[in-house]
């Protein structure tokens, strides 16, 4: 069943569907975008190695991520403060939990960022 609401089959998978399973918009397989492991910085793949699909020519990187980056990290340093505002952590709470926490809304934002764009370069197999 084909409907026209831009999640069917036939439209191929959504960003969301790419950043967290690493499904191919090109062919559908799951599994297939992502290189590197799950704690490196998110970095697609050459190819797909179901359909060859070339991936890392849609690479959103560099100054195209600075956008999203700087905003991301002014809000993390104005949340820190206001944390610290309100409850006058220990200095030693600090590294401990707002490093890991930067990293992780980064690197999580990074690899929507790519697949959007992925999503959005690439046309599935079925609309060529």
């Amino acid at each position: 069943m084909n409907d026209s609401s831009g999640s069917g089959p036939a439209n191929g998978p959504g960003w969301w569907q790419v950043a967290r399973a690493g499904t191919c918009p090109a062919c559908g397989t799951p599994g297939m975008v992502w290189a590197g492991r799950v704690w490196e910085p998110p970095k697609l793949a050459d190819h797909c190695r179901t359909c060859g699909e070339a991936l890392a020519v849609h690479e959103a990187s560099g100054r195209a991520l600075y956008p999203l980056v700087i905003p991301l990290l002014a809000l993390l340093v104005f949340s820190a403060l206001r944390v610290d505002d309100i409850w006058r952590l220990p200095l030693w709470v600090y590294p401990v939990v707002w490093g890991p926490a930067s990293a992780l809304l980064v690197g999580l934002a990074v690899r929507a960022t790519r697949a959007a764009v992925l999503a959005a370069r690439v046309a599935p197999r079925g609309q060529r």
